[in-house]
């Protein structure tokens, strides 16, 4: 277990305590206990912490939307995604495929370069088309994306910009 304790100076030491039930010579039970400093292991997970705070802060407040697709389907997109195409929330999105947000005359190019990215090139492509938001209207837009993983397994990660008032 993990406990904190306090020193003689009246500081506070986080410690992993291993403890074990042995029999002494006089058959009588005793607890043996081992306690061991894990101040810098916590320190590192605090920095840790702190750091993916500060990275999803920056991903979810980013001027371009921003997704992450894996087997065809979006499992991550910010809320600036989620504010080009029109929705209410991530839930509405995650687990979409990314083509379903085409309109019809597009989705076999980027079908190819999804395809591509994912086989064959690192990417990143660039590539513009027409999304159809939620209300049915039309925007065009920019994707740059490229092949990478998310938790150890193939992805397309990418940005997406609207170029409709460009």
């Amino acid at each position: 277990v993990e406990s904190v304790f306090r020193n003689r100076d009246g500081s506070l030491v986080p410690c992993s305590v291993s403890a074990t039930i042995v029999r002494g010579a006089n058959g009588e039970l005793k607890t043996v206990a081992t306690l061991r400093d894990i101040s810098a292991r916590k320190l590192a997970e605090g920095k840790s912490a702190e750091a993916e705070i500060r990275a999803r802060s920056l991903v979810e407040q980013w001027f371009e939307g921003i997704f992450v697709v894996q087997d065809e389907m979006l499992i991550y997109c910010n809320p600036r995604f989620i504010e080009l195409l029109g929705y209410a929330s991530a839930a509405e999105l995650i687990g979409k495929e990314l083509l379903s947000v085409l309109t019809e005359k597009d989705l076999g190019a980027t079908a190819e370069s999804s395809r591509r990215l994912l086989d064959l090139e690192a990417g990143p492509i660039c590539h513009v088309f027409a999304a159809v938001r939620k209300d049915g209207s039309i925007i065009d837009v920019e994707v740059k994306a490229m092949r990478g993983t998310h938790l150890e397994r193939p992805a397309i990660i990418g940005m997406m910009q609207d170029i409709s008032r460009e």
